[in-house]
């Protein structure tokens, strides 16, 4: 299946892009997909707390991928 993922912030440099489709295998967890991330690209791990969203949500990282599907990675925010 095929996952477009975007990449924002620090994040985006981090992973030397702001957006690409990557394949992966069917019945993916987004936790899953995290440690996918992290092995491509090591330096997401210096950012700590780095949020996923799955088409256009937070959501909890036992949910299964679909086809098509939207991933973000979000680095922390902060401002006032």
């Amino acid at each position: 299946m095929k996952i477009k993922i975007k990449a924002f912030g620090i994040a985006a440099e981090k992973c030397g892009r702001k957006e690409w489709e990557q394949s992966f295998p069917d019945q993916l967890l987004l936790s899953e997909l995290r440690s996918i991330l992290s092995s491509d690209f090591p330096a997401l791990s210096q950012i700590i707390n780095h949020s996923l969203a799955l088409n256009q949500a937070y959501i909890h990282e036992d949910i299964v991928l679909k086809d098509g599907d939207e991933i973000a990675i979000i680095p922390p925010v902060s401002g006032g």
